[in-house]
């Protein structure tokens, strides 16, 4: 019974440093750009999130606000109701994105590319946008902290 009051000897690590001690560090150390050099048009969430990922937006997302589609792709899972005054898409290729029918603009940028890290979003100048959404395939980046900072 006195083993079972005592204090631990030793501090106790979070729950994440048990499985590992850099939970967001890759196993694949190739750069984003080799992987994404061709265009993968695929869907990563089925039809039911699909839609209730456009219903999430309808409700949040006003009509005639700016949008950054963070880590876009060849959709955007917007709902075809809403009116934006722009959708601007960021992700890494070029094919993907200008078959996206929801873009008005876009750009190929590495989001996990050490050079960007003074400022991760060079193309857009503070505050010049309403909302950003980066909903299925923000797994895939190392520092989503540095990103959404």
């Amino acid at each position: 019974m006195s083993q079972v009051n005592e204090e631990p000897s030793t501090p106790q690590l979070p729950f994440i440093k048990k499985i590992c001690s850099n939970p967001l560090a890759r196993e694949d150390k190739s750069k984003d750009s080799e992987f994404y050099s061709f265009p993968r048009f695929v869907t990563h969430i089925d039809d039911i999130a699909i839609d209730n990922l456009a219903s999430f937006y309808r409700k949040h997302l006003k009509d005639g606000s700016i949008i950054v589609d963070l880590c876009s792709s060849w959709i955007s899972h917007l709902p075809q109701d809403k009116k934006f005054s722009k959708v601007i898409g960021i992700g890494m290729n070029e094919s993907e994105l200008a078959a996206n029918k929801n873009l008005n603009e876009h750009y190929v940028h590495d989001l996990n590319s050490p050079i960007h890290k003074d400022r991760l979003l060079p193309m857009l100048k503070d505050a010049s946008v309403d909302h950003v959404i980066c909903a299925v395939p923000i797994d895939y980046i190392i520092q989503p902290h540095h990103l959404f900072e």
